[in-house]
């Protein structure tokens, strides 16, 4: 049995699904730039996230929806299996996002705090969950996702990373 995103990738399954907007995914996947990141560029052609972009490089360069269900439709065909079939040991961990604000232009990674409160979630997840701070492409805003259970903890580590976030982009 698969335990959300993150005991799947400890299966040995791509990391590349871990990737948040598609931007950044087909920056990683190679279509802009492999050279930043060569290991994760070599020969990827699939790369998602959870709000359901996917980019399927060898058919199209953006998270196109059309692309990605014949994609799909595809997969379950060639198994020979159902979709509810491949996907029943996977189990979805609840989600907490928080948007919180920020001046244009913060660089959250530089903050020690900010660090900190993003270690000390992921290890109160005890590698049965995800953390993900990432800047929103279209608002001033610093996402703050935590996946896993229980929900007390989740909601608790995402709280503690946004106090941070706000301390710091005081």
């Amino acid at each position: 049995m698969l335990h959300g995103v993150g005991d799947a990738f400890r299966r040995g399954l791509d990391r590349l699904a871990r990737l948040a907007f598609h931007h950044h995914a087909q920056h990683r996947l190679g279509a802009g730039g492999a050279q930043q990141h060569p290991p994760l560029a070599v020969q990827r052609l699939l790369g998602g996230e959870s709000s359901g972009h996917l980019i399927c490089l060898d058919k199209h360069t953006t998270g196109d929806g059309i692309v990605s269900a014949l994609q799909v439709l595809h997969a379950v065909r060639e198994s020979g299996r159902s979709l509810a079939e491949l996907t029943a040991d996977l189990v979805m961990y609840p989600q907490v996002l928080l948007n919180v604000k920020v001046p244009r232009g913060f660089q959250w990674e530089k903050h020690e705090g900010i660090k900190k409160a993003q270690h000390t979630a992921e290890q109160s997840l005890n590698g049965m969950g995800r953390v993900l701070l990432r800047p929103s492409g279209t608002e001033p805003v610093l996402r703050v996702m935590v996946e896993g259970e229980p929900r007390k903890t989740i909601e608790s580590a995402a709280e503690s990373i946004a106090d941070a976030v706000k301390h710091a982009a005081r």
